[in-house]
């Protein structure tokens, strides 16, 4: 995907190796964003990248959620 940049490779291959196979922050922050999808449906217009992004973040701690 990117061209071989050698800067690039090497901040890249420790974050490959030690990726723990989940993005979430933790159990409560995967529960908050399905609660999240559940509680606003489904909207083929709204439910863009960003939108999830957006959301991603603002449910991954508790601080920054606001239900």
């Amino acid at each position: 995907m990117f061209p071989h940049d050698k800067r690039l490779m090497a901040r890249l291959e420790p974050l490959i190796r030690d990726f723990p196979g989940m993005l979430w922050q933790d159990e409560r922050h995967r529960q908050r964003m399905e609660g999240v999808k559940i509680h606003l449906g489904h909207s083929k217009r709204r439910d863009t990248p960003a939108f999830f992004a957006v959301m991603f973040l603002f449910t991954s701690d508790e601080d920054i959620y606001a239900p």
